[in-house]
């Protein structure tokens, strides 16, 4: 989803939580697959809406989406890059579509503790760091439990009470009509329990958005695309939970010298037309540094001579690539009349 999520379900960027649920709730019993079945364009249209109140719902990714947009560091529940599917979405919210469609007495059990979710974010490293590995230190959007209040999300001297709304199972019904709708309980949110007075220091979230600084050891031989996971570095779940991870995706940035082709590395090599001929030594670079190489007389344009030697590391099992040098024979643009009959003495021998 690349589309403003506040655009997508008709909200200001300052509506309250519950103004962003009833136009979420509004939008989604809309387009509801159950509601327009058989229908492509209700099913993706409910996926965006679905997509766009996970974002919104959650504080932390909130917080992200207003601070990064979608082109910074995606927070997410799961793991990997993807964003959250539609069940992760509902969780908490009982069984309002079940309800209105028919199965009125069922009742989903309040959420339990949640762990943290992933955190993902894209870094680029240069050719040679990618060759050899390295490491690098990134700082990441993250969160913490609150020290004034532990997670609890409550004053000290104060505790979590159960919700009157929805005698604590985090949703309640309304009847319209011959019709029964489930919804997620707006006083607690969802969460069968709130605080008797929220905590100052956190507002009662429980949490407080932070900056991590995080080293990664990157191994050689990555190439753009690479994932790599960090246990426990991703967001902070609630008390007694596990922490998110920390996914990280690599991008290789292009070399002016060297062009990679799976573990192979190929360079191109300018040699004159004398050298070509006669034959000689040059210096070559390479990811380990300058090596010499023996031109042998007589080499032909677009040659290509294979190094032996350790270039790039295979990231899983055994082996290394090879480092292929192309030869590119320089012709001059103009000769001399000395040279010219020189050249031209060679062309009488061959004949």
């Amino acid at each position: 989803m690349k589309d403003d999520p506040y655009k997508i379900l008709g909200v200001d960027r300052t509506s309250s939580e519950k103004e962003i649920k009833t136009a979420y709730r509004k939008l989604a019993l809309q387009w509801h697959p159950d509601k327009n079945p058989d229908n492509k364009k209700a099913e993706e249209k409910f996926k965006e809406i679905s997509e766009a109140y996970g974002i919104l719902s959650d504080p932390e990714k909130r917080r992200s989406y207003d601070q990064f947009g979608h082109g910074g560091p995606s927070v997410h529940p799961g793991s990997g890059f993807h964003g959250a599917s539609p069940e992760d979405i509902f969780r908490g919210f009982g069984d309002m579509f079940g309800d209105m469609f028919g199965n009125r007495h069922r009742r989903q059990a309040p959420p339990g503790q949640r762990p943290g979710g992933d955190i993902g974010v894209d870094i680029e490293i240069s050719f040679l760091e990618a060759v050899h590995g390295c490491k690098k230190t990134i700082r990441v959007p993250g969160d913490k439990l609150c020290g004034d209040c532990g997670g609890s999300r409550c004053s000290p001297g104060t505790r979590e009470t159960r919700c009157t709304g929805c005698g604590g199972t985090g949703s309640i019904e309304n009847r319209h009509g011959p019709m029964w709708v489930q919804s997620v309980c707006p006083r607690c949110s969802g969460e069968g329990v709130y605080p008797e007075k929220p905590c100052v220091g956190c507002n009662g979230s429980g949490k407080k958005t932070t900056t991590n600084e995080i080293s990664l050891n990157i191994p050689p031989g990555v190439d753009t695309g690479i994932k790599m996971r960090v246990a426990g570095k991703g967001l902070t779940g609630d008390p007694g939970t596990h922490p998110g991870n920390l996914m990280v995706r690599i991008r290789v940035a292009p070399s002016s010298k060297f062009e990679r082709s799976g573990i192979d590395v190929h360079t191109h090599e300018s040699v004159s037309f004398v050298r070509a001929c006669l034959g000689g030594t040059i210096d070559v670079e390479t990811v380990h540094g300058d090596v010499k190489i023996k031109i042998p007389a007589g080499t032909q344009p677009n040659t290509i001579m294979r190094l032996n030697g350790k270039w790039i590391k295979r990231m899983r099992g055994p082996g290394w690539g090879s480092h292929f040098v192309h030869i590119d024979v320089r012709i001059p643009e103009s000769l001399t009349p000395k040279q010219e009959e020189l050249l031209k003495s060679f062309e009488k021998v061959e004949e």
